[in-house]
């Protein structure tokens, strides 16, 4: 049978079909952006990507579309899917280009978004260009107290941050986040990215204190804003945890890294970069409180889920494996360690090529493996090639090549080259102290290094010094009670003692004491 319409009945039925789509393309939108607000990142992307199938019907440019994009572009970031972020941020940004110029805020919006995945997928120079040239806009548009430069400061203090300009960094998100406190109508969730931004900057610039404060002020407004029910708040936790380790409060670190887990098994998000990275830092914290069997069990389990990703994350992966050999030789698996941070060694060279500063590490922590099979010629040969690396790519001033100094100095104690390692400690001191600063928490390693070489040599007035300037730096930096303090001041106590200073001597055994008998408390062993 063959069915007629008229034009008006013909009208009235495409009408209603629009608006059947319209009405759905809305609905899925306003219930994906309600799933993002409450923290539910996997109901936020199911009706975001609903609501663009809904919408295909609308034309290329239609401006309608370009908040959908936007909102699964900031959903896909959060769960660390920034492959498939890329090309719906690129699409947002052409439709504002289309619809309000090249110059426009909005556009420039557009960009910063594009740039923040950019930022996050390790395309640092592409995103620093285009989040610059955002800010330049921005602040032609907007008066200097706006908070809509927020995101502006934010993305470009993260490209700062990634080319070791700290201070500019901090300079940026200080005055974003005085924006953000000043404004009471200031989504929560932007004045969190604030406090983590600022905790990354702190981070990778050794100041370990200020980040974990950073931190601590990020996990207290995604306990208040989202509970144990959201992504934000576990990611929260594992950022306080993973800082807490690099400055070795693993104790401190292991609660808030295994509820940050029990967050994400809880809300399912068990395939992503994040949930990765809390399950290792997790293993570290376990390894250093003698926890081997239970590193190694997390350490895979983030192999695993690495491995799961299409295509699989090779940095990622060489640091997993990184770290899987180190686990393995805590448990004296000699044989698999080594085979595991060939694999980590093997990723990095091939990406970023054979001599970079991951392959470099990645050589050091074979002479780490060999120093404890007493193969100490071997081992010198891997710290020698590392230091050679890290000397030709970040030139005889830098942190990284003072890190396999100590180390081959480590070493030449080791053998009793007490000359050799002097040299090189006193070499490594003075490279961190002009770099780092004469406070640095990285310094208190080499001064206790080379106390233990003059100590070896009687020279203890000398060795004296260095131990209470390690120990004064520990101190400073928050770490009394840390990991590796008891046997700092027992090596502190036995060299008092042969300066018959027992009462400092006396008191030094207690401190240590004190310190392991929590440990005996709380059933942690501390390697």
């Amino acid at each position: 049978m063959r069915f007629c319409f008229q034009p008006k009945q013909l009208v009235l039925l495409c009408f209603a079909i629009v608006n059947a789509h319209a009405a759905n393309w809305v609905a899925e939108h306003t219930l994906a952006v309600a799933a993002y607000e409450r923290g539910d990142y996997a109901a936020a992307e199911e009706h975001g990507r609903a609501a663009l199938a809904a919408a295909a019907s609308l034309g290329e440019n239609d401006p309608r579309l370009e908040p959908m994009l936007t909102e699964l572009t900031a959903v896909l970031q959060a769960r660390g899917a920034c492959s498939d972020a890329e090309p719906l941020a690129k699409r947002a940004l052409a439709i504002l280009e289309a619809n309000f110029g090249k110059s426009s805020k909005e556009t420039a919006l557009g960009q910063v978004n594009l740039a923040s995945v950019w930022q996050q997928s390790g395309k640092s120079a592409e995103a620093r260009s285009l989040g610059t040239e955002a800010l330049a806009t921005a602040e032609r548009a907007l008066q200097p107290n706006s908070v809509e430069l927020i995101p502006f400061l934010a993305l470009v203090a993260l490209t700062e941050r990634d080319t070791s300009h700290y201070e500019r960094a901090e300079e940026l998100l200080k005055r974003a986040l005085a924006l953000a406190q000043s404004d009471a109508t200031v989504n929560p969730r932007r004045l969190m990215q604030i406090w983590r931004y600022l905790g990354t900057v702190y981070r990778a610039a050794g100041r370990f204190d200020e980040a974990e404060q950073a931190y601590k002020s990020l996990v207290s407004l995604a306990d208040a804003s989202f509970g144990d029910h959201s992504l934000d708040t576990a990611n929260a936790l594992a950022n306080l945890g993973a800082v807490q380790c690099d400055r070795k409060f693993f104790a401190e670190a292991r609660p808030h890294l295994a509820r940050a887990l029990d967050i994400f098994q809880r809300i399912g998000e068990l395939n992503g970069p994040n949930f990765a990275a809390a399950l290792q830092n997790l293993a570290a914290a376990e390894l250093y409180l003698g926890q081997a069997s239970a590193a190694e069990q997390h350490t895979l389990l983030a192999i695993d889920v690495l491995k799961k990703k299409a295509p699989p994350n090779s940095a990622a992966l060489a640091v997993a494996y990184n770290n899987l050999g180190q686990v393995y030789a805590a448990e004296g698996r000699y044989q698999e360690s080594e085979q595991a941070t060939l694999q980590a060694k093997d990723l990095w060279t091939e990406i970023a090529g054979p001599e970079s500063p991951n392959v470099a590490a990645a050589i050091s922590n074979l002479g780490a493996l060999n120093v404890q099979r007493h193969k100490y010629k071997r081992a010198e040969a891997f710290y020698q090639e590392s230091a050679r690396i890290c000397l030709k790519i970040a030139g005889p001033a830098s942190v990284e090549y003072a890190r396999e100094l100590n180390r081959l100095g480590v070493l030449y104690n080791d053998e009793k080259r007490f000359g050799d390692a002097e040299e090189i400690l006193r070499k490594a001191v003075e490279i961190d102290a002009k770099k780092l600063g004469e406070h640095s928490p990285m310094l208190a390693e080499p001064y206790l290094n080379l106390a233990a070489s003059l100590h070896s040599q009687r020279r203890r007035e000398e060795a004296l010094e260095c131990f209470q300037q390690g120990i004064e730096i520990m101190t400073n930096a928050g770490q009394k009670n840390a990991a590796n303090m008891a046997a700092v001041l027992d090596r502190y106590a036995v060299l008092l003692r042969e300066m018959n200073r027992w009462a400092d001597a006396e008191k030094a055994s207690t401190e240590a004491l004190g310190i392991r008998v929590r440990e005996k408390v709380n059933g942690e062993t501390y390697r």
